[in-house]
């Protein structure tokens, strides 16, 4: 009876601290007193309960391990007292206090050694338990240190499961000084002797660290390769709940990686529902954390902020001092990414900056350190962001965290920029774009792209400048079609669910049926003769029941047919969008090329005045409408400065041959009306390329640009006395054979695509005005409503 008392409260305790419910350790102690027969079985079961309460109560193992302590002495059992020492130190890591754990293990390792006939298979499991205390500092020394131990004692006793462990703490190492090929070959060392051993559980372990590799240097296909494999072998293992949620967590990681983030999510929450229903605690909130940073690559603000929010509640209350850096500096990153308010922002960074202090983690501060410098760059603070940088780059520098020391690089140009050194800043992003290349980070390749534009631009290197503002846009382009083709993943995968659910629901509702069916038959044969009258009965129930039952397949049927209705209609309008979004985009590139010659002439003439002017307004124009070829709609009066800068630009390089005046009546308060952006200007640089350019220059020309309302409809209205529509295309037909105008083209099809995705249509109308008394020109009169 006493031995099941001892058992049960064992399990009993851990299951209600993993609940975080307090338990009463005087009742927990009194059963161990009271015990008459003590044995390893309960000790092992005591230990493997301690390794559960780690996460969420590490001050109950400290009890736990020095009651057993205790016991062994009284026992004088050498093997219950190194147990409890490992318990021990243990607690002492997850606390981070390393000094103490290695201590510890060490006092554990000394029995050991004084004891002749000690397990010197537990002698390598401590080895690797203090190579391990030592990872997530990534004190890479001492754990080659104690991986070499232990593999060197592993082969003395021919132990090939220590091996394989060993094997695998030396992949880890080569793994973080960015050695990916000296990694694999320990993976595979390791996992060939943990095979050889016939330990399933640590062969699936390493397959699944290996899996981790491979994804780092983007062999994605061998990764899914190697994931399947690790999926059939925990198929094999008893109770594998939290091995079968880490496939599914790898999983994740893979798709994330592959900028799959439907897919990735999905295999995360497969993974949750594992650790949640089996209360696996030390993974669930881990799995928060990469929830929270998935929905932040989503845009999914307030999901990550819930994810994120949850781990770090669990790693403040148990003291888990080094995930709460990790967790505050993905806060602060988050509130950066939704422009929250900059003070809140630093703070993140501060608090996780002191942490990384307080611990003396060289890894940390330097992480926290870069996070502090880049926010004082964002608000100009450009001295104190060097200070905190020079002390994260050293550390950046010699690890293998590449966007961290991407981002360090970028950083420290914008610094030097600032400073007005470009050919420092230009050599640190040189740096910076080496690494995102190699790593295919668009984002930061994209940031690098525009910081250069903007040197070469300050610098007045023109041809240099308009390259790499090309090189931006790109990468904008490429960002913004991965991001819907993302955006396609996750509705396919959203629909995918419902329609398996639905069909799963039928296949168990026909099911039923059949069972039903047949088991009414059997009745009805043995009890035809006494139970006519109930047979009826129970077929007539049945008959009701069935119908019952189709009307609910027809009812999910339908849901079907309205969610697949739906999915059509959303990817439909996602297409309009993405094609909305590319047709913004493609500003004639004629344009910049002429401007950059008008440029280059002024240049040539020594008017660096008038060259700095023109390029000032260019850079403007072109940024203006980078940014608004992002959104959906733009305020009117965003629209019109568009216009009259493009305007602008136009009367000086073509030598004021024409003027230009843009009307509004008082009333009409553009800050309040929206429209879709650049629908208007293409229409400007129609009038002014195809008529008012064939002019006279000498004959004065104009180009008229009113706006007014309507109806809830704003009325735009364009005219030019230039030399009409019939005019310009014959002089087309001469000057460009075969010439099709894609800026026409491009309107109709943005406005088309508006008409579906909206409920008022776009009406456009284009008419030659009468032709001009003194000097026969027409010119037109571009009339476009819009609804408001």
């Amino acid at each position: 009876m006493k031995y099941f008392l001892i058992s049960s409260f064992v399990i009993l305790g851990t299951l209600c601290l993993s609940a975080q419910i307090k338990l009463n350790m005087d009742s927990i102690l009194s059963l161990w007193h009271n015990a008459d027969v003590y044995d390893t079985t309960r000790i092992l079961t005591l230990e493997r309960g301690c390794a559960n309460l780690l996460l969420t109560n590490p001050d109950t193992v400290f009890i736990l391990a020095q009651e057993l302590a205790n016991l062994a002495k009284v026992n004088n059992n050498n093997e219950w007292l190194v147990r409890s020492l490992s318990l021990k130190a243990r607690a002492y890591s997850h606390k981070f206090d390393l000094e103490n754990a290695e201590k510890t293990f060490r006092e554990a390792l000394a029995i050991l050694n004084q004891t002749p006939d000690a397990n010197r298979r537990r002698y390598t499991v401590i080895l690797d338990e203090l190579g391990f205390i030592y990872y997530r500092p990534a004190n890479l020394k001492k754990m080659k240190y104690y991986a070499d131990l232990e593999l060197v004692e592993s082969q003395r006793i021919e132990y090939p499961k220590g091996e394989g462990r060993a094997y695998n703490l030396l992949a880890l190492v080569a793994e973080m000084k960015g050695d990916t090929d000296l990694a694999a070959k320990y993976y595979e060392q390791s996992i060939e002797r943990l095979m050889h051993s016939g330990d399933t559980l640590s062969v699936a372990v390493i397959s699944n660290n290996f899996t981790g590799l491979l994804v780092h240097v983007q062999r994605y296909e061998e990764a899914l390769r190697t994931n399947e494999r690790v999926l059939e072998l925990v198929k094999k293992i008893p109770n594998n709940i939290q091995q079968l949620g880490r496939v599914y967590n790898r999983y994740g990681d893979i798709y994330i990686a592959q900028g799959n983030y439907a897919m990735a999510l999905q295999q995360y929450l497969n993974a949750l529902k594992l650790f949640d229903d089996a209360n696996i605690v030390s993974e669930k909130i881990s799995l928060y954390t990469s929830l929270g940073l998935l929905y932040q690559k989503m845009g999914e603000y307030d999901n990550a902020k819930k994810y994120l929010t949850k781990a770090y509640n669990y790693y403040l209350k148990a003291d888990d001092k080094y995930s709460q850096v990790i967790t505050l500096v993905s806060l602060g990153n988050l509130l950066r990414k939704e422009n929250k308010n900059g003070e809140l922002i630093g703070q993140h960074f501060y608090n996780a900056h002191e942490i990384a202090l307080e611990l003396a983690n060289e890894d940390l501060i330097s992480f926290t350190a870069l996070a502090i410098a880049d926010e004082k760059v964002e608000l100009g603070k450009y001295s104190e962001a060097e200070i905190y940088l020079k002390l994260g780059l050293p550390v950046a520098e010699k690890t293998n965290y590449k966007d961290e020391l991407t981002q360090a690089y970028i950083v420290y140009g914008k610094i030097k920029k600032a400073q007005q050194l470009p050919q420092e800043a230009i050599a640190y992003l040189d740096k910076a774009n080496k690494i995102a290349l190699e790593n295919n980070f668009l984002e930061l390749q994209g940031n690098i792209a525009l910081l250069r534009y903007e040197i070469e631009k300050e610098n007045n290197n023109t041809e240099q400048a308009l390259s790499y503002y090309e090189q931006y846009k790109k990468l904008q382009d490429t960002l913004t079609i991965l991001a819907n083709e993302r955006e396609f993943s996750k509705l396919e995968a959203e629909y995918n669910f419902d329609l398996q659910q639905i069909q799963d629901s039928l296949a168990y509702t026909k099911k039923q049926t059949a069972i039903e069916q047949e088991l009414s038959v059997s009745k009805s044969r043995v009890r035809a003769l006494g139970l006519g009258g109930l047979l009826f009965l129970c077929l007539s129930g049945f008959i009701f029941y069935l119908y019952k039952r189709t009307q609910k397949a027809r009812q999910l049927s339908d849901k079907l047919l309205v969610k697949e209705k739906a999915y059509t209609t959303a990817l439909e309008q996602e297409q309009a969008k993405v094609e909305l979004k590319s047709l913004t985009k493609q500003m004639d590139p004629h344009f910049m090329f002429n401007s950059l010659q008008s440029i280059s002439h002024y240049v040539s003439e020594n008017d660096k005045k008038a060259a700095n002017k023109y390029l000032a307004s260019f850079a403007k124009l072109m940024r203006q409408s980078m940014n608004y070829s992002q959104m959906d709609t733009i305020r009117l009066a965003d629209e019109i400065e568009i216009i009259r800068i493009y305007l602008e630009l136009e009367v000086l390089r073509f030598a004021h041959a024409f003027t230009f005046n843009i009307i509004s009546p008082n009333n009409l308060d553009t800050t309040f009306i929206e429209i879709p952006p650049m629908l208007i200007q293409p229409h400007v640089e129609n009038a002014i390329w195809h008529g008012l350019r064939h002019r006279n220059p000498q004959e004065g020309g104009y180009i008229n640009l009113e706006f007014n309302t309507q109806n809830n409809y704003l009325i735009c209205q364009i005219t030019d006395n230039g030399i009409g529509r019939k005019k310009s295309e014959e002089i087309n037909k001469i000057e460009r054979k075969n010439h099709t105008s894609v800026g026409s083209i491009n309107i109709e099809k943005r406005i088309n695509l508006l008409n579906k995705l909206n409920e008022y249509p776009i009406n456009l109308a284009i008419t030659d005005n009468e032709p001009n008394a003194t000097d026969g020109n027409v010119g037109i009169k571009v009339m476009m409503k819009l609804p408001i």
